[in-house]
């Protein structure tokens, strides 16, 4: 997301500023996002090895290990699941590093009934489902007072449907990132499915949305 990316340039700079030198561990999943940071700051005139990546898909929960237990390094900022800042928190304990966390993310979408439609449903359409659905401050819920909830479920569902889903270009919409996500996306929809009575347009269109994965259609 651009507000990430930004985000991770801004404390890059900040660290630079105080004469620190950044090292990014990024999620072995998403690696081009640090690797095009590092490579600004190199366009940009930042001595080589100031700002520094590290990737991997192996081990990386020991390469986490060493970076939080090094004597070397002065503070670790996170953004992820609670579960994972705790282990971080305790292996930086013996070195009593500054911490920076942000975690979790439970944001609600809240729509009440003097709201304006038009923009209601084009705030939900943004918050819910940029970048598939796939980003941190994505809506977790959505929560619409019955006055509205009739006019914009037809208006929401109207904007649904112009979806297209595929490769980068014209489509709206590209692939899940893993089998995984494909997988939680599919129990979500059984879930709201079951709790609600009724289909939708998503359920009635789960081949199309489930079997599109950064490897391709299935």
């Amino acid at each position: 997301m651009p507000e990430s990316t930004v985000a991770h340039a801004i404390y890059i700079l900040k660290w630079i500023c105080g004469q620190g030198s950044p090292q990014r561990f990024q999620d072995p999943q998403t690696p081009f996002t640090s690797a095009a940071l590092a490579e600004l700051a190199h366009r940009a005139g930042i001595p080589a090895g100031v700002v520094k990546v590290v990737t991997t898909l192996k081990n990386t929960v020991e390469v986490g290990a060493i970076l939080t237990g090094s004597p070397i390094v002065n503070k670790v900022s996170f953004t992820g699941s609670t579960r994972v800042a705790k282990i971080l928190m305790k292996q930086s304990a013996d070195t009593l590093k500054k911490l920076s966390f942000e975690l979790g993310g439970t944001a609600p979408f809240i729509l009440f009934d003097d709201a304006d439609l038009h923009q209601a449903v084009a705030g939900a359409v943004m918050c819910k489902f940029r970048s598939s659905g796939q980003t941190c401050v994505c809506a977790n819920r959505i929560y619409v007072q019955q006055g509205i909830y009739e006019a914009f479920m037809e208006a929401f569902t109207a904007e649904v449907a112009k979806f297209k889903i595929g490769p980068l270009g014209h489509d709206i919409h590209g692939p899940l990132i893993h089998d995984h996500a494909i997988n939680k996306v599919q129990e979500h929809i059984e879930d709201a499915v079951k709790k609600a009575g009724e289909s939708s347009w998503v359920a009635a269109r789960r081949g199309q949305i489930s079997g599109f994965t950064s490897s391709g259609r299935r």
